[in-house]
């Protein structure tokens, strides 16, 4: 069996993405205000930086 992941609510991503950016805290800190971890943290402001996009990956269907 695979393991279920957690997907992160689109305004956590945006209280993530203004402490971090906006206020200047860093990642870890980040991460402890919002309780996720610094890897997920990490990740939400990788792809901020990359696409500019805060809402979820699109899926392929069948």
């Amino acid at each position: 069996m695979n393991a279920k992941r957690k997907e992160t609510l689109p305004e956590i991503r945006k209280l993530v993405i203004n402490l971090h950016i906006e206020r200047g805290k860093s990642i870890r800190e980040t991460a402890e205000t919002v309780n996720l971890s610094h890897s997920t943290v990490f990740n939400i402001i990788k792809r901020y930086k990359k696409n500019h996009m805060i809402q979820d990956k699109r899926r392929p269907g069948r």
